[in-house]
């Protein structure tokens, strides 16, 4: 099963940790990513900073606007996501158990083929 794992970041809980608290996450999280590599060999993939989102609508009337910012508003925002190749989705949640390293969620879901 091919399944991706988004994850969120809460606006300001990075900038709350001061350097030392940074610094070990940093640590820790490059160990996480390196036995992900290792294990599954997938890559996490970083957003940008959601200011520098700019998000893309299709209105009811046929008319296109671009607004800038994530479509999501709130204090919670999407950092990134990496896909696994696992035997469950139990295995995927595992997983994304052990990255989660701030507050936050992280979402889980199935890879499928379009329908289309």
């Amino acid at each position: 099963m091919r399944l991706m794992i988004t994850f969120t970041h809460i606006d300001g809980e990075w900038g709350r940790l001061g350097d030392e608290g940074r610094r070990a996450l940093r640590d820790w999280h490059r160990a996480f990513r390196a036995q992900l590599r290792s294990e599954q060999g997938a890559e996490m993939v970083n957003f940008a900073p959601r200011d520098q989102a700019r998000t893309v609508r299709l209105l009811a009337d046929g008319q296109f606007r671009v607004d800038d910012g994530p479509f999501q508003h709130g204090v919670e925002s999407a950092g990134g996501y990496f896909i696994v190749d696992v035997d469950s989705l139990d295995e995927t949640v595992a997983w994304a158990r052990r990255g989660r390293f701030m507050p936050g969620a992280c979402e889980v879901r199935e890879l499928v083929e379009a329908q289309m």
